[in-house]
């Protein structure tokens, strides 16, 4: 593509990211509410445990993505460079 259409393809792709993002908070405060609002339900964090198998069950999900091409592979490692940045934050909001 010549690079005013890459420009276009990237904003794109980005107003549709922000719009996703958005659109998946929301839904989750939604649920929340209608949880809520059916009383006697008590909102808890998932055990660490739990948490631990549901990462070991992505790792792994991961890596066959990451093994069906080149294209995979290069999109896993670069979400997992992003986890990686990621983690200070992570760890000061969990």
């Amino acid at each position: 593509l010549p690079p005013s259409l890459q420009t276009i393809v990237e904003t794109a792709c980005r107003a549709e990211h922000d719009l996703a993002v958005a659109e998946a908070y929301d839904a989750n405060v939604k649920a929340i509410e209608a949880l809520a609002a059916q009383g006697g339900v008590a909102l808890q964090r998932l055990p660490a445990d739990v948490l631990a198998a549901a990462e070991t069950a992505a790792r792994s999900v991961m890596d066959r993505i990451a093994g069906t091409s080149a294209a995979a592979r290069q999109i896993v490692e670069s979400q997992r460079q992003a986890m990686r940045r990621g983690a200070p934050w992570k760890a000061l909001t969990a």
